[in-house]
């Protein structure tokens, strides 16, 4: 009977140990905070800025480097690069 209790315990360390490190993934990395609208109406010729705060969720220092994104991204998702 001792042995079973033992057993359990086991499979349910085994089974927290395994859940915690996806519950971590699920984390972003970064956040995204906008400061400015992020939905705008631009004229021809016109130009318009979105400017975001950019927060590191990890404990450990990162570099982030952005580069502008020219071009017409309406109702699109914008390229990542990786």
């Amino acid at each position: 009977m001792q042995g079973r209790t033992r057993y359990q315990q086991l499979l349910k360390w085994l089974c927290c140990l395994l859940t915690v490190p996806s519950l971590y993934a699920a984390t972003p990395l970064w956040v995204f905070v906008p400061q400015t609208p992020v939905a705008l109406t631009v004229a021809p010729g016109e130009t318009a800025q979105v400017q975001y705060a950019v927060y590191n969720q990890s404990s450990r220092g990162k570099v982030l480097i952005m580069q502008p994104i020219k071009g017409d991204y309406s109702n699109q998702s914008l390229p990542v690069a990786r």
